[in-house]
């Protein structure tokens, strides 16, 4: 820039920000998490110091963010793939339904979108689709969801720790 201020301002800038590596920054981010947020001790008692948010079902602590996690009543179980072997890992059949289901949703969405275009083409009018594509994609995930049982399991304190939700480590939120 030829204003001198400005330009200086964007060299602080870049020699401040753009220049440090990203693992410093991801370790510096990490320390501020640390360091700043309340321990789960903190949410205990009466006259807590600290409390969790959103209505009670988010808790953010300084060993990592409890959030909610889905959860079915009227699962169809696990595949357990690999066997008995050390890399063995289970896929939930909840999970592949509900992306199955929604993959076919976004396709029959881009059937309807192509067949508006040709309509287009042969007459220059466009049909209205969007809420057609909006439908195709949403109703049946949600009468899958309704289907399986889907709720939600929240976090609550027991121990020294939260028990249920997610629990996302403070190591990839810094990321």
């Amino acid at each position: 820039s030829p204003n001198w201020i400005v330009a200086r301002l964007m060299t602080v800038y870049v020699e401040m920000f753009r220049n440090v590596p990203v693992l410093l920054w991801i370790v510096f981010a990490m320390a501020i998490l640390i360091e700043t947020l309340p321990s789960p001790r903190d949410f205990r008692g009466d006259d807590a110091a600290a409390s969790m948010v959103l209505n009670d079902s988010v808790a953010i602590t300084n060993r990592g963010f409890y959030v909610p996690e889905p959860l079915f009543s009227r699962s169809l179980g696990d595949i357990h793939l690999l066997g008995t072997s050390p890399l063995r890992f289970d896929i939930s059949l909840d999970l592949v339904v509900l992306l199955a289901v929604l993959i076919a949703g976004i396709v029959t969405a881009r059937l309807i979108a192509r067949r508006a275009d040709r309509i287009q083409a042969a007459t220059g009018d466009r049909p209205r689709t969007l809420w057609y594509e909006i439908a195709v994609i949403a109703v049946p995930v949600l009468v899958m969801l309704v289907i399986l049982g889907f709720h939600l399991g929240y976090p609550a304190l027991k121990g020294f720790n939260f028990d249920g939700g997610t629990h996302l480590r403070n190591s990839l939120i810094a990321l």
